[in-house]
């Protein structure tokens, strides 16, 4: 089986202390329920003077949602589906979920950001960036 993930948020730029919310949707098509949702921001921090160029990396906020609270939120997304579900059209099961991003029936996922984390910024030698990393795990991925 296949599982879809998508997700959409309106804000480009991570402000430290902010919460960053996404709206986070999915079809399950494999024969294995979904144990965990997490979202995790992480920032990447370039220095560059001269020829060197140094990266840092860090975690700046996360959360995850287990089995129970996936059911309540997303409902038969998170479930295992049904041998004749598995079997539609990779085109309609990908438009079935940019329809649920589109009409805000997504679950949203909330992220409480470090107040310590730094601004995003492009600049000559300094350049902030934020990435979101969204995982779902079934239990053969633990």
């Amino acid at each position: 089986g296949s599982i879809a993930l998508g997700a959409k948020t309106d804000c480009t730029f991570v402000e430290p202390g902010s919460m960053f919310e996404a709206q986070i949707a999915f079809q399950n098509r494999s024969r294995l329920k979904i144990k965990t949702l997490s979202m995790d921001i992480y920032q990447e921090v370039t220095l560059a003077a001269g020829n060197q160029t140094t990266h840092y990396g860090f975690r700046i906020g996360g959360n995850a949602m287990e089995e129970e609270d996936l059911l309540k939120v997303f409902g038969s997304q998170a479930a295992k589906q049904e041998r004749k579900l598995r079997s539609t059209s990779t085109f309609s099961f990908l438009q079935s979920l940019q329809e649920n991003l589109d009409t805000n029936r997504a679950g949203n996922f909330q992220i409480q950001v470090d107040p310590k984390a730094y601004q995003s910024y492009s600049g000559r030698l300094i350049r902030v960036t934020s990435t979101a990393v969204i995982r779902l795990v079934t239990p053969m991925c633990m």
